[in-house]
C-alpha cells in the first residue's frame, strides 16, 4: 500500500505505511529509524486523525521508484 514519512523527526525518519483501511480506521506500520537500527510497530489510527496529518502535512507521500529486473 501507500507509504507516507513523517514531517520533522529530527535526523531520523519515521515511515508509516498503510497496511489496511476499514471501519475503525486505518491500520499502518511505522518504521522508525533510530542509531542502531530500526524500531517497527502496528498500530491503528481513526480516519479523522489520518486525513487531518495528510491536510496539515504531518505526513506526506513517499515515492518509491519500482525497480524492474529482466531475466
Amino acid at each position: 500500500m501507500k507509504q507516507y514519512v513523517v514531517k520533522g523527526n529530527g535526523e531520523f525518519r519515521t515511515i508509516v505505511e498503510v497496511l489496511q483501511k476499514d471501519r475503525r480506521g486505518y491500520t499502518v506500520k511505522m518504521k522508525k529509524e533510530r542509531s542502531w537500527g530500526y524500531k517497527e510497530e502496528v498500530c491503528t489510527m481513526s480516519e479523522k486523525l489520518f486525513d487531518s496529518c495528510i491536510r496539515t502535512g504531518y505526513l506526506s507521500a513517499l515515492h518509491v521508484e519500482k525497480v524492474v529486473r529482466s531475466a
